[in-house]
């Protein structure tokens, strides 16, 4: 979890929410859509040669950055909620579905392919774009 701290401080004073708000925020967001097992799934990749490495590590930056615009929007976006995530996850509902269905083939089906993961990353990030228009 301490991995997270700089996250968590980047989005905080972005949206000028507390710290502990937008630590319940981003790891709501991670449990949600189960980046947690994407991440662990990834780290047993092993890649080949650089070019492998370099595809493997641009997909988990952008796994991240998608992860750290979510939380952003959902607590820019429902600003005054007691609970934006719970809001943004009922106004969501069949959306998240979706997407977790699609992530949960990726990392619950075979071993965790680089292709499976760039995928994914793909996901996460058309959702977060999808969010922040």
């Amino acid at each position: 979890m301490l991995t997270f701290v700089p996250e968590v401080m980047l989005i905080a004073n972005a949206t000028g929410d507390s710290l502990a708000k937008t630590a319940q925020t981003f790891s709501g967001i991670s449990a949600t859509l189960n980046i947690g097992r994407l991440l662990s799934a990834a780290g047993r990749i092993p890649t080949g040669d650089l070019y492998e490495a370099l595809a493997l590590q641009r997909s988990l930056t952008d796994i991240a950055n998608a992860r750290r615009d979510l939380a952003t929007v959902v607590l820019t976006r429902h600003k005054g909620d007691k609970a934006p995530l719970a809001t943004w996850q009922q106004g969501e509902g069949e959306r998240l579905a979706r997407v977790t269905e699609n992530l949960s083939a990726l990392t619950e089906t075979g071993e965790a392919t680089l292709a499976k993961v760039s995928v994914a990353a793909g996901i996460l990030s058309d959702l977060a774009q999808e969010r922040a228009r």
